[in-house]
């Protein structure tokens, strides 16, 4: 449950610095390109967690 709260996190943050970025009028495809990583590391913990949770 630990490694969700720290994914969850990480979105949280995630979202928050596209936000400020959006407002600044700063968001740029560099700054959508260095998020698709992150997003897919967030969509791989997600399914972690589920495989996890249908093996117990």
């Amino acid at each position: 449950m630990q490694r969700f709260s720290l994914t969850l996190l990480v979105v949280l943050l995630l979202v928050a610095f596209v936000g400020i970025l959006t407002q600044h009028g700063r968001a740029t495809t560099v700054t959508y390109l260095s998020l698709v990583p992150l997003g897919l590391y967030v969509l791989y913990g997600i399914v972690g967690l589920i495989v996890a949770a249908l093996r117990k």
